[in-house]
């Protein structure tokens, strides 16, 4: 599945359907513990940037509606962002509402848990929808608590790019969510 990921990320968009799929439907439900999380985020987020939205829907909701039937408090706030990332890419401006609202109860349960990677993570979402809107002081507000906590977090440093407003994709265009 990991190869797959990578193959997704390098461009193959035929490997989901060849192998990623396949093999999550093998493991049935053990791809809802706690250790497979990271990865299925991962994976929605390379099926956005492949275009490929529906597949990132199913995954996600799928995945989100686990954890919330499980009570699983230490998943949810990364699948939450990641669901909000892809509402996103899936209905543009139109979703920032709702997406703003699935980040801000997801960044309060990782704050509540003391999940501060999570926290991180959600900020970050939190300031690019911050960005998209035309809102700076809204993005800076969203990061700001977050680095004073975390001075030695690896996804700070994804921070910068948003911060200065230069955050591109691999082809040196603005990021579009």
């Amino acid at each position: 599945m990991w190869q797959g990921l990578l193959d997704l990320r390098a461009g193959d968009t035929t490997v989901f359907a060849r192998t990623i799929s396949p093999a999550m439907t093998s493991i049935d439900s053990k791809r809802f513990y706690v250790s497979l999380s990271p990865y299925v985020t991962a994976l929605a987020e390379a099926l956005c940037r492949r275009g490929m939205i529906s597949e990132a829907a199913e995954v996600i909701d799928a995945s989100v509606a686990r954890a919330t039937r499980t009570d699983d408090k230490c998943a949810l706030p990364e699948l939450w962002r990641a669901k909000a990332e892809v509402l996103v890419a899936s209905d543009g401006d139109e979703a920032i509402p709702a997406a703003e609202s699935i980040l801000v109860e997801a960044l309060q349960m990782a704050r509540t848990y003391g999940f501060r990677a999570w926290q991180t993570r959600c900020s970050m979402s939190l300031a690019r929808l911050g960005h998209m809107k035309g809102d700076a002081k809204a993005a800076l507000d969203a990061i700001f608590p977050v680095t004073e906590q975390s001075v030695d977090a690896s996804d700070i440093g994804a921070a910068r790019p948003t911060l200065t407003g230069r955050e591109a994709n691999r082809r040196g265009r603005p990021r579009r969510y």
